[in-house]
């Protein structure tokens, strides 16, 4: 089914253009909707005069987008997030979320489909991100991600208790263990005459009585 465009609908149609359609679509949306009306020889009358109004409506759009686009360039978006102790992101940076802080901060409205990232953020740090403002105008928009802090130090703290605990315990286990190996008990004083170690808690011999008498 062939209709024409009333409005633009980017990047589908401007106004004024003639597109063939599937039926269920005009009938049930575009029609309902005054976004389009049937192609018809009355109607197509009205297609030259639409897309002349439409294009100084999208010439009065366009600069209108190419000053948001200057002020949004001259701008660096911080956004905070939580974070691991490398700096790591607990997920990414939503195109959403930047959408949301585009319009906290500037009040601007963007489609978040309109910004795309090269490739995920799940770091700190600084990015350039590329963001469609309107037909034929994008820009790189500044945005600077930080950790907000508290899950860096709760992690760190974390890993130096765990990591100092154990070495406490095992210093005053081998002191222990050092004390008990200076012991001399009769279980080792074998081995300890077999390295020949000294072992001075052995019983000292009896005098030899028989060699006195032969002497005397």
């Amino acid at each position: 089914m062939k209709v024409i465009f009333l409005k633009d609908i980017l990047p589908t149609a401007m106004a004024g253009d003639i597109k063939e359609v599937k039926t269920g679509f005009a009938r049930n949306y575009l029609i309902p909707k005054g976004i389009a009306v049937l192609a018809t020889k009355s109607s197509m009358d009205q297609a030259t005069k639409l897309q002349k109004e439409a294009q100084e409506r999208r010439l009065i759009e366009s600069k209108k987008w190419e000053e948001k686009g200057k002020s949004l360039e001259e701008k660096i978006l911080t956004i905070t997030v939580q974070t691991g102790p490398t700096g790591r992101l607990y997920g990414s940076v939503t195109n959403t979320l930047v959408a949301d802080k585009i319009e906290e901060e500037t009040g601007i409205k963007l489609d978040r489909r309109n910004i795309r990232f090269p490739d995920p953020i799940r770091m700190v740090g600084d990015y350039k991100v590329p963001v469609k403002l309107y037909e034929g105008i994008s820009i790189d928009l500044g945005l600077k991600v930080i950790s907000d802090g508290t899950n860096l130090e709760e992690e760190v703290f974390e890993i130096t208790d765990t990591q100092t605990k154990p070495v406490t315990e095992n210093k005053e286990e081998n002191d222990q263990d050092d004390e008990k190996s200076n012991v001399i008990t009769p279980n080792n004083e074998e081995d300890l005459e077999e390295k020949g170690v000294e072992n001075n808690n052995a019983d000292v011999p009896e005098k030899n009585t028989e060699k006195e008498e032969k002497k005397d």
